[in-house]
Formats: C-alpha cells, sequence, structure tokens
C-alpha cells in the first residue's frame, strides 16, 4: 500500500501512468529473506497497468539513459528522503517508502482509492454497525512470522504486554467507555496478551484469506492501538474520524531506524 501510494503521487506529478512490478509476487520461486505475500491490492478501487517483462529488461540493460529512458530510484534507507517526491521522468521506484510525507499531500485521492470493491458480509456489517455505535478501538495484536520465523523475529521485535498495558491506559485516560475490537492472526495469544482488560471484542469472524475485511472494520473504528505492522498502519491512517487517537509503538524496527510514525500519533 505504501509502495502504491507514493508510485501513485509521482504518477499525478509526472502525469504518467502507474505501473505495478508484480514479478516478485507472481514467480512464487524468488528467493527472499522475507514472508512472500499475495497480491491483494485487486480489493481496491485503484487504477494501475502490469509493468511487462519487455519494460523489465529495457530498466536492467547497461545501456546510457538516452536508449534506458526508464529512471532506476532505490531506497537508500527506512527515513524519509525529500528528494524521491522530486524525482522527475519515468521512474522505477525500488523500496517501501514507508512515510506518509511521500503521498499525504493526496491524501483524499488515497483515502478514495483504498475503498473497498466489494461490500461487507452480513457479519462484518454487523459488525460495523457495533463499532460505529460505541467509542470504538481497534487494536491490532501482530504474531504469526514475527514469531515463527527467526529472521522476521530479529528484524522486527514484537509489541509486549508492557506496551498493552501502557497503551491501553492512555487511551482509557482520553476516551470515555471505550470498547477495544481486538484483531490478530493469533486470537488465543492476544486474548493472553490482553488479559488485563475486560471490555474487550475478540474480531474473529474473518478466516485466513479475508485480510480485507478485518481492515476495513479497524479503519471503522475512531481510535486505534497498533502494532508494529504496516497492516495496522494502514487501519489507522485511513480512519476518517477528525479526533482520532493513534497509540504506536516508538520501537517499530528491533535495530533499524525509522519514521513511519506520524507526529500526532502517540509514541509508547
Amino acid at each position: 500500500m505504501f509502495q502504491y501510494a507514493v508510485g501513485k503521487n509521482l504518477a499525478l506529478k509526472n502525469k504518467t501512468e502507474l505501473s505495478l512490478d508484480l514479478n516478485e509476487l507472481l514467480n512464487r520461486q524468488t528467493v527472499v529473506d522475507y514472508t512472500l505475500r499475495d497480491f491483494e491490492l485487486d480489493v481496491f478501487n485503484i487504477d494501475y497497468k502490469i509493468f511487462k517483462k519487455k519494460d523489465q529488461s529495457r530498466l536492467r540493460s547497461k545501456v546510457s539513459q538516452i536508449l534506458c529512458p526508464i529512471i532506476f530510484v532505490k531506497e537508500q534507507n527506512f527515513l524519509y528522503d525529500n528528494e524521491i517526491i522530486k524525482k522527475k521522468g519515468n521512474l522505477y521506484l525500488d523500496g517501501y517508502w514507508q512515510n506518509e510525507r511521500y503521498f499525504k499531500d493526496i491524501r483524499n485521492i488515497i483515502l478514495q482509492d483504498f475503498t473497498f470493491k466489494t461490500p461487507p458480509n452480513y457479519l462484518n456489517n454487523q459488525l460495523i454497525n457495533s463499532i460505529a455505535s460505541a467509542n470504538s478501538i481497534a487494536v491490532h495484536v501482530r504474531r504469526g512470522d514475527y514469531i515463527s520465523n527467526h529472521n522476521a523475529n530479529s528484524y522486527h521485535g514484537i509489541c509486549t504486554k508492557e506496551y498493552y498495558t501502557n497503551a491501553f491506559n492512555i487511551i482509557k485516560s482520553k476516551v470515555d467507555n471505550p470498547t477495544f475490537f481486538v484483531f490478530s492472526d493469533d486470537l488465543k495469544a492476544a486474548k493472553e496478551i490482553l488479559d488485563f482488560e475486560s471490555n474487550i471484542v475478540l474480531v474473529d469472524i474473518n478466516s485466513n484469506g479475508k485480510n480485507a475485511d478485518d481492515l476495513r472494520l479497524m479503519i471503522g473504528c475512531k481510535h486505534n492501538i497498533i502494532a508494529n505492522s504496516t497492516f495496522s498502519w494502514w487501519g489507522a491512517w485511513l480512519g476518517t474520524n477528525s479526533d482520532k487517537l493513534v497509540v504506536a509503538p516508538k520501537c517499530w524496527f528491533a535495530k533499524i531506524e525509522t519514521d513511519i510514525i506520524p507526529n500526532r500519533w502517540i509514541k509508547v
């Protein structure tokens, strides 16, 4: 979603089309050192083309810029680079681009693009109504490969029980009668971590493969407690409550510096 958002902004600024290179996602034999995901942006009302193999050969050729007009732009680290959004020409972006400043100036466009093609089913619609009628807090507990994969664990780390205890206390000091809607890829573990709080709702209606439904529910909540996960980052960022509070972990990666958290969010 970050990659799409920065690409969309630069495509608009350069008055050109946006193409997505899905080669790594579609070629499941690709060797990578992270968890390889499926392409799921097609659940949104986004407009894009697929970057063709013939375009890749032009990009990766070693000839001059005259014969190879695509300009390769590689992210150097996880800190915001003000020069990126000024780039001109036919650009190929290689990176994660995890900072809202790459696309904050087109927020309304991104909000529209990341609307869902299909309506929620009955169970999700019922929960949407419950979320809308409560002082709802979306709480994300990220486990999965952060626990099972040694490389992912050492790279990302996890949010501790202490983090969630402090985050809940902050929300309860600022929001009257909050109801905490809990989203997790391991609800059993999440329940154990959050055993200090009674007013929680474990969201268990969306099985694996229905990430978009959970994201839609998180977006609908009035406030957010996120994990060190871009999934809940977007669940918070796409929310439109004008008085929204977002609590986020100040340590996003275990050892790498990043400025992914907007200054208006509360870091714990």
